[in-house]
């Protein structure tokens, strides 16, 4: 199994996020009995985000798990920021077809059944893509933004599962994952991924829990993400980084 986690100018937060990650993982590989590769690609990151990943990373010892970060001067999206990631830790690591690749972000939080739970539904679905849902850190906006978001998610959920798409909870599994070209560049990225491997007639199963606590910050890394949408909706300025 691998998670992989794209980072940019995330220094404030990728320790929580890679605590999880890992606690995750080590679950992961005591009821699985698989190893677990957690990858972070470092961004044109101008802080410390690079160097704490491969502390934190260096000196958790969890058997089985292995981490691995990787510095991207290059990428011009969060679509190839994840492509990249995962291409350079299938050169280092042997991929079987049936691989999970669990994508999450710097700014989020999984739960310690993240992995376990994720390939349960998997197994009992068959399924070779599971989105999972996200519940936002604290957003403090006016109570109209807060409204209308509320509506949005209840607009997407439906009878056992949802519409919603958030890289910050999906998974996928290598051999669909490559037969549809992984992540691109188009964004949103993790939507149009959905959508070829919907296209491909494979399995996508929508779930309830676990759900991933994600930033409800308003200065996007990337277009087209959660933070422009919580932005538009509060009136803010949208930044956009990446």
């Amino acid at each position: 199994m691998v998670v992989a986690v794209p980072a940019q100018d995330e220094a404030a937060t990728i320790e929580t996020c890679l605590q999880h990650v890992m606690r995750a993982a080590a679950r992961a590989v005591e009821h699985a009995h698989a190893d677990v590769v957690v990858a972070v690609a470092a961004h044109r990151c101008r802080d410390a985000t690079e160097q704490l990943s491969r502390d934190l990373l260096g000196r958790a010892a969890y058997p089985g798990v292995r981490g691995l970060v990787f510095a991207d001067h290059d990428a011009t999206t969060v679509g190839e920021v994840r492509a990249r990631l995962i291409e350079r830790v299938a050169a280092e690591v042997p991929m079987r077809v049936d691989t999970w690749i669990f994508n999450t972000d710097a700014d989020s939080a999984v739960s310690s059944d993240w992995i376990t739970r994720t390939l349960e539904q998997a197994e009992h679905t068959d399924a070779r893509l599971v989105l999972g849902l996200v519940d936002l850190d604290r957003w403090t906006a006016p109570p109209s933004a807060l409204e209308a978001y509320a509506r949005l998610v209840s607009e997407g959920m439906r009878p056992g599962g949802h519409d919603h798409v958030y890289g910050a909870n999906l998974a996928v599994r290598w051999d669909v994952y490559r037969q549809v070209g992984g992540f691109t560049a188009e964004l949103p990225e993790d939507r149009g991924l959905v959508n070829r491997v919907r296209a491909a007639q494979h399995r996508v199963l929508s779930t309830l829990e676990p759900v991933v606590l994600t930033s409800s910050r308003e200065q996007g890394r990337s277009g087209a993400g959660l933070a422009d949408l919580l932005a538009l909706l509060s009136g803010t300025q949208v930044v956009t980084e990446r």
